[in-house]
């Protein structure tokens, strides 16, 4: 796939992430088992109708939305997210393995005299296992963003690279 698709469907996958943290009911319900919020998929669905990747044979869909303070700098935990081996070493009991395959882009947007952005594009693959026999180990490929917002708000979003290659296959 082109760079510049990968940027785009990161590009993509972000405002989507934004809009889906601005939301509220009915896009977001409060599970009947415990007070998490999962996402509602008809309302998603009419949302977003052109993601019809994630409708595919081999898809699955999870969500869940929650929040929680975390007890380190804003510029260690994007390090941490931008780093493979730093990635792995803070979940070490789920990330089993994790590499980037490419950095698609980095870099700062402004003028000389201000930076009004910071952003990462970056293809990467990952193992993880969660500690249960009930689950079985996943190999993800995925695309990450990492942008900074403003001087206090940073987005890190990752959307699943493999199911672009059924579309791929589908089209050629």
């Amino acid at each position: 796939m082109e760079k510049s698709v990968m940027v785009e469907t990161a590009v993509n996958a972000m405002d989507e992430l934004l809009e889906l943290f601005r939301g509220n009911e009915p896009l977001w319900v409060k599970s009947p088992t415990n007070e998490r919020y999962l996402i509602h998929r008809e309302t998603h669905d009419k949302l977003y109708p052109k993601i019809s990747h994630i409708n595919s044979s081999s898809s699955w869909i999870e969500s869940s939305r929650d929040s929680g303070l975390v007890p380190i700098t804003t510029r260690h935990l994007i390090d941490i997210f931008q780093d493979p081996e730093k990635w792995m070493d803070f979940f070490p009991t789920i990330v089993t393995k994790v590499r980037t395959i490419e950095v698609l882009d980095t870099g700062k947007e402004g003028c000389a005299l201000k930076i009004r952005k910071i952003y990462s594009y970056q293809h990467m693959h990952e193992k993880l296992h969660v500690l249960s026999p009930l689950v079985a180990p996943r190999e993800l490929a995925f695309l990450r963003h990492i942008q900074q917002l403003d001087s206090t708000t940073w987005v890190i979003v990752n959307v699943s690279y493999d199911s672009f290659k059924e579309l791929e296959d589908a089209s050629s």
